[in-house]
């Protein structure tokens, strides 16, 4: 056997290892040579068998080579780093893994003077397992500038990856902690204020202290005087104790205004790290179809976030809860203004919005598109969400990434508005599919098209689908607002690096929100992952049908006579092939000398082990 060959290679300041195979190197000698584990990922998948598996038939120029993400102690490659991912602008999704120290973050690899820098303290970086996504939105910090674009730093993420390619879906988590409503607490009533001093009190006394003068003796008029005195020195100290009960009830409300005043502040924090936590960031999603994490597709049709994606990210409001049925005056202008939320993920809801309407110019409308649809099939499987397309002869080449999705649907994929009416009218009619309304809450299999043809008629096309009894969402491109159909009730205009939202239920008053969109490299990697996952839950994408194979046909001869035949000329050291089954490719063939030497059955009781192992 031939050793693997390793050198550096250097080329305009950039070095990287080239690895010279051959044709009888193992995959398991280069990760041999390269110090790897037996379990590396090459290109995002797992290799079976690397023992027995030619290098030069998985390895080729541009390889990647991961090590697969552990489930037991903490990967030394998170301990005391930061994750950092650029979760907004026109070409998001990337993602660095950062130590201690002082950086200076650029998107561009010119030697300009945007983007940020940011130091990055030993002392305050986590040194424990990377938390779940449900668990760490509190440690999200966004960072914006003037290269409009978007970063989030935040704690290590564990994609919780699973050990398979068939996605089950696990029950799923949500956020800790809940945000408490706002309880301002006993206020103080208000001061009532004293009597005005009343001069007939002061005046009165007077003529009766002069006749007790006059017709007596002139000490008595000092007895008849006492009482304007002791009015005054009334009025004075209920003055007095006036002012200090006022100045009390002011110290209490004030320090009861100090105090809703944080929980305000903890109220809107929380809800921050909620939309974080809800709605994952477009490099944390790109993360869990890198390593099959069993968090895909985990969004089913009645959650209250089916069919939600982020479209951009910027600041928000939201009202202030309060535990209190009525809000005292003293306090309302704390409680009425909605309260400021930092840079938050902000969502479209295609659950209750029938359409989608993104205008501006075109390489910005597509980006965002294509972080819409690679979210919405990141956290919706195959079956919930099937998607389509429409568009004309001009532009299919920026949609040809759609073809590795395994929601993808050839029926919902045409180049005119009388191609798709004519596949909707014989749409077949399946099992969970159609079952839910055109319009409203959604509660079966979703068809999502997008359509990026001028002029197309979507008003035909909605009335073909209300026809035939299929839930479908639209995402319609168009330069400008009037050149969108009339269905779309939620329209997103891109100017420049910022999307202004109209239309549908947006609580959020209009703010400077940056865009989410990838860019078409990065849309056809993160396809290419989900292209390797299985939905179990969508049987009619599955291989083959429920009508049985013959054994004879499995084995490729029509009598008995043609197996002993065979049984009769088979060399003694020919390979153990079996035919498992057959599928759309014809039979499907193990070969246990190169796949083997050990096959495990695995299936629930009476699904067919024996009868697998018998044939």
């Amino acid at each position: 056997m031939n050793p693997v060959e390793l050198h550096i290679a250097e080329a305009e300041g950039t070095s990287d290892v080239v690895v010279t195979i051959t044709d009888d190197i193992s995959v398991a000698d280069v990760f041999d040579a390269l110090s790897l584990p037996s379990d590396t990922m090459v290109d995002g998948a797992c290799i079976d068998s690397p023992a027995t598996t030619s290098a030069v038939a998985v390895l080729h120029a541009g390889s990647e080579l991961n090590v697969r993400p552990s489930s037991g102690p903490v990967a030394p490659s998170a301990v005391g780093f930061v994750d950092v991912a650029v979760v907004a602008g026109l070409d998001a999704g990337a993602v660095a893994r950062l130590g201690s120290g002082m950086f200076h973050l650029s998107l561009t690899s010119n030697d300009s003077h945007d983007g940020w820098v940011v130091q990055i303290d030993h002392r305050e970086l986590p040194l424990s397992h990377p938390q779940p996504w449900h668990r760490h939105g509190i440690s999200a910090e966004v960072l914006t500038n003037k290269a409009d674009s978007v970063l989030a730093i935040s704690r290590p993420v564990d994609p919780e990856p699973s050990l398979s390619s068939t996605v089950h879906r696990p029950p799923r988590q949500r956020s800790v902690q809940a945000a408490a409503p706002v309880q301002i607490g006993d206020v103080p009533p208000a001061v009532r204020e004293p009597a005005p001093l009343s001069w007939a009190t002061l005046l009165a006394p007077i003529p009766i202290a002069l006749m007790m003068a006059l017709l007596f003796r002139p000490l008595f008029a000092l007895f008849a005087a006492m009482g304007p005195v002791m009015a005054l020195g009334r009025w004075w100290e209920s003055r007095r104790r006036y002012q200090r009960s006022v100045a009390d009830r002011d110290r209490t409300i004030g320090e009861l205004r100090e105090r809703v005043q944080h929980q305000i502040q903890v109220q809107a924090e929380i809800k921050s790290q909620h939309r974080w936590s809800d709605n994952p960031h477009v490099g944390v999603l790109w993360q869990r179809a890198v390593s099959s994490s069993v968090r895909l597709w985990e969004r089913r049709a009645g959650d209250r976030d089916f069919m939600t994606a982020t479209i951009g990210v910027g600041p928000a409001r939201h009202p202030v809860e309060l535990v209190e049925q009525r809000c005292p005056d003293e306090f309302r202008d704390l409680i009425d203004p909605m309260a400021e939320l930092r840079g938050v993920p902000h969502l479209v809801d295609l659950a209750s919005s029938p359409a989608l309407g993104i205008c501006g110019t075109r390489s910005h409308t597509v980006a965002v598109t294509r972080s819409l649809v690679m979210q919405l099939a990141t956290t919706h499987g195959p079956s919930d969400l099937r998607i389509g397309l429409l568009c004309d002869q001009h532009s299919p080449s920026d949609w040809d990434w759609l073809k590795w999705l395994p929601h993808l649907t050839d029926d919902l994929v045409a180049h005119s508005t009388n191609e798709l009416v004519a596949n909707l009218s014989m749409f077949e009619r399946k099992v969970g599919l159609g079952s839910a309304p055109s319009t409203g809450n959604l509660g079966g299999l979703v068809q999502l098209v997008v359509v990026d043809a001028p002029g197309a008629d979507v008003a035909a096309l909605v009335r073909a689908s209300s026809e035939a009894e299929v839930a479908m969402r639209w995402i319609a491109l168009a330069p400008e607002p009037t050149g969108l159909p009339a269905v779309c009730s939620v329209i997103a205009q891109v100017s420049g690096h910022e999307v202004l939202i109209s239309g549908g239920d947006q609580p959020d008053s209009p703010a400077v929100v940056v865009p989410t969109g990838i860019s078409t490299e990065t849309a056809q990697a993160w396809a290419r992952q989900l292209a390797k996952r299985v939905d179990p839950e969508a049987t009619d994408l599955a291989i083959g049908s429920n009508e049985a194979a013959s054994f004879l046909d499995l084995v490729g001869h029509a009598t008995g006579s043609d197996l002993a035949s065979r049984w009769a000329k088979r060399p003694v050291d020919a390979a153990p092939i079996v035919a498992l089954g057959t599928g759309s490719a014809g039979p499907f063939r193990l070969d246990l000398a190169v796949d083997g030497p050990h096959v495990l059955i695995a299936g629930t009781t009476g699904s067919g082990k024996s009868e697998l192992l018998r044939s």
